[in-house]
Parts: C-alpha cells; sequence; structure tokens
C-alpha cells in the first residue's frame, strides 16, 4: 500500500529542486497545491512524530525533512487549548492541517516609529479563521503576523509546515505593546 504521505513529502524535494530554491523564485500556490492534494491519513504521518510533548510549550516541532538547509517540512503537534504568540514570517510558509483544526488570527504591523518614541502600537487584528483538517494556508511577512490556537479544549491537533527557507528564528511580539523579541526556533 503507497504511503502517500511520503509521496507528498518526495514531491514538495523535488519541486523546491536538489539545491533548493531562492526565496524570490517560489511560487507559493504551486506548494501549497501539492499540500492541497493530500488527504491526511495518520497513519501515514504518526511515524514522522519522534516529540509529543515539550513543558511548557504550545506545540512541539517534529523534523519530516531537512530539505538540503534550503527548506524544512515539520510536522507541529498543537497541545489542547494550546496557543502560539503573534510572530512573523521573514520567510515562506505554506502550512496543511492534518488532524484536529486550528483557529488563525492574522493580525497588522506594529507601527516601530511610535514604539521606537517609547509609546505602545499593539497588533491589530485583521482577520480571524479557522483551519479544518485537510485545508491549507500561506503566510509570509508580506500579508501579516499572526498567531495560531488549538481550540479544541480536549485534543491535540497536527499541522504540516513547510518553510523556506528553513525557520530558524522568529519575532515574537507583545500583544499590549507591539515590542518585539527574537526567538530561536528549535527542532
Amino acid at each position: 500500500m503507497a504511503n502517500h504521505f511520503q509521496q507528498l513529502v518526495d514531491k514538495l524535494s523535488r519541486m523546491l529542486g536538489p539545491d533548493g530554491i531562492d526565496s524570490e523564485n517560489i511560487d507559493p500556490s504551486q506548494l501549497l497545491d501539492l499540500m492541497e492534494d493530500y488527504e491526511s491519513q495518520s497513519v501515514e504521518w504518526a511515524p514522522c512524530i519522534s516529540t509529543w510533548q515539550e513543558e511548557g510549550a504550545p506545540y512541539v516541532r517534529n523534523l519530516v525533512d531537512g530539505g538540503n538547509g534550503k527548506y524544512n517540512l515539520l510536522l507541529l503537534i498543537w497541545k489542547a487549548g494550546s496557543s502560539s504568540r503573534i510572530h512573523d514570517h521573514s520567510l515562506h510558509c505554506c502550512m496543511k492541517m492534518l488532524k484536529g483544526q486550528l483557529q488563525e488570527t492574522l493580525f497588522s504591523w506594529p507601527d516601530e516609529d511610535v514604539i521606537n518614541r517609547g509609546e505602545q502600537s499593539p497588533p491589530t487584528v485583521k482577520r480571524v479563521k479557522m483551519l479544518k483538517e485537510n485545508d491549507v494556508a500561506y503566510i509570509s511577512n508580506s500579508i501579516g503576523l499572526h498567531s495560531m490556537t488549538n481550540p479544541d479544549a480536549n485534543d491535540f491537533a497536527v499541522s504540516l509546515h513547510l518553510y523556506t527557507p528553513p525557520a530558524q528564528i522568529c519575532r515574537v511580539f507583545d500583544k499590549e505593546t507591539g515590542e518585539s523579541s527574537a526567538l530561536k526556533l528549535r527542532l
């Protein structure tokens, strides 16, 4: 029996090329089309999960494919009722829901001039969208900031994330002041 999840991983690898591609040469819609074609089957992707819990973290990142250092493909396991902080993506992030649902809250950028004057400029909500199993989504800094929430208080959610170039650091934003700080991402 074919493992369609592994076929998706292989197709993404072929599309991104053996040497990877530059961010400006990426057509995210092609990556999203490949992800959208995959119908989630937990029996196929569950073996890729090596870590289920990390103390205090809202989600756990599991590396599926390192992509020659040009991209990374991760499974994120979201604890019941958990949320990420408001954060940026100085790269492309394509995502597919594999289990459960996540609420994406899109925010505007804080006004850095206001923050540099010592005043507050909290990010404001632009849109709230519920992503259900097999839905796909895309985010980059040109779209805005976002946070993700698992609205299910009783069960975990799983999402597949493709970052190119690989996500190593992001900025997280204080929801009250708009001030940001760098956050090193671990695998």
